[in-house]
């Protein structure tokens, strides 16, 4: 039995992080959600690896364009996170589910649809 070493949440992270900036200058691929996002996977690594580093990947794009105040694009990537995380799935995906939720709660505050 081979021993197979599994990155830890900090790894994803930098990897969807290397990832994210590779990729930044992209175009999107319908106007919302960037080509680089959603497949092309990096190599060597296992499935649910690559699924949370994409999930991860997800995340930055989503804060990037809540960053960059672009929140129908943004929107959609919520969508994404949202629908890929979970509040009682593996580290990433919790990680994720709660930023997205905090940047959902930030962006409805910016843009109106939710006082205070």
């Amino acid at each position: 039995m081979s021993s197979i070493s599994r990155l830890s949440t900090v790894e994803v992270m930098r990897v969807a992080g290397a990832r994210f900036i590779q990729f930044s200058s992209q175009r999107y691929a319908d106007d919302s959600i960037p080509k680089h996002v959603l497949g092309c996977t990096p190599l060597g690594l296992s499935d649910q690896e690559a699924k949370d580093v994409e999930l991860a990947h997800l995340l930055l794009a989503f804060t990037d364009m809540v960053g960059k105040q672009q929140y129908d694009r943004a929107r959609k990537l919520q969508n994404l996170c949202h629908f890929l995380s979970s509040s009682t799935g593996n580290t990433v995906q919790r990680v994720v589910y709660y930023f997205a939720k905090a940047l959902e709660e930030r962006t409805d505050m910016e843009t109106g649809r939710k006082h205070l």
